[in-house]
């Protein structure tokens, strides 16, 4: 059943990483519910729900919150139009030169917008992995409060960013 239930998370996620992560929760979640089973049909239709869910929930994050990378060597713009770090008649040391600007800016915006507990709440998520409920009891904040924080501050410096790229156009 594992390898069907892989197989439908890849065909919908595209990624085998992705598709292990779904895994590993459906998992998980037939483990905490193993008690309020009372068949095999029922573990496999947990399973095969929860897979399917976990995937379409994933989906829908990366549909609100697309991957921007900055190292990109991709257009962004679908007329061509290039960034400082892409443009392909940059000298090499210009275009490294552009990315550790755009570097210091994205820092610069994140001591600047963000407030002292949205930037430990960033870096402790973000850069160090650490778990909501472990930053949570760390700040005497609800879980909840933490993920708004952070909602918050990624909004805030994907918003700054926004703006500057289209200043530098």
């Amino acid at each position: 059943m594992r390898t069907v239930l892989k197989g439908t998370a890849s065909r919908l996620l595209g990624s085998e990483a992705a598709a292990d992560d779904a895994l590993q929760n459906a998992f998980y979640k037939l483990w905490t519910h193993q008690y309020a089973l009372a068949s095999e049909s029922d573990a496999a239709a947990l399973l095969s729900r929860t897979v399917r869910n976990t995937a379409i929930d994933e989906l829908r994050r990366r549909g609100r919150n697309p991957e921007v990378r900055i190292d990109s060597t991709d257009r962004p713009w679908s007329d061509g139009r290039t960034t400082p770090w892409n443009d392909e008649n940059s000298v090499p040391g210009e275009v490294e030169k552009s990315r550790e600007e755009m570097l210091h800016r994205v820092k610069g915006l994140i001591e600047s917008e963000l407030t002292p507990i949205q930037r430990e709440i960033m870096q402790r998520r973000d850069y160090a992995g650490e778990e909501y409920a472990v930053i949570a009891a760390d700040l005497g904040m609800q879980e909840t409060a933490v993920r708004m924080q952070l909602s918050r501050a990624r909004k805030a410096i994907r918003e700054q960013y926004r703006k500057q790229v289209r200043n530098y156009e």
